[in-house]
């Protein structure tokens, strides 16, 4: 799993997506000191290393999202919860669609863990970069019980 794009500005990272490549992130990306730290964390991540991540972050998206985003960074590593769960976490326990549809839209995969979330059956859910991705990361957290 390779790190395809990041961006960042003055006050955090804004974007991060994987691809299946086992590229990394451009060499002219590390000039800015927040994605030097976003890659040395991820790099921790994927050796076990980093448990969570410290890296500033500074995601686009309307209030609802940015809940929802603060709440998918509260969930453990090694741990899950599902869409329900959030909702509750954000007084709304009624808008589990609405979660789904954050997840959906989160900006910085990994460091904002939607992988995390999954379906209240313990079925693994939809992740935006698909499944085997979402599937490859519990494992390496350590998480066994998704269907």
């Amino acid at each position: 799993m390779g790190i395809a794009h990041a961006r960042c500005n003055e006050n955090g990272l804004t974007y991060l997506m994987i691809d299946d490549q086992d590229a990394h992130m451009e060499k002219t990306d590390f000039i800015h000191p927040i994605l030097k730290q976003a890659q040395q964390e991820l790099n921790e991540y994927f050796e076990k290393k980093c448990m969570q991540f410290t890296v500033p972050i500074d995601p686009e998206g309307t209030n609802f999202q940015k809940q929802v985003w603060q709440a998918l960074r509260r969930i453990p590593h090694g741990h899950t919860c599902n869409y329900q769960d959030i909702a509750k976490e954000i007084a709304d326990q009624n808008a589990s669609r609405a979660v789904g549809s954050a997840c959906g839209a989160n900006p910085i995969l990994i460091i904002i863990p939607c992988h995390r979330v999954i379906q209240k059956s313990g079925k693994i859910g939809n992740f935006s970069a698909g499944l085997g991705k979402k599937t490859t990361l519990l494992k390496l957290e350590g998480v066994c019980s998704v269907k």
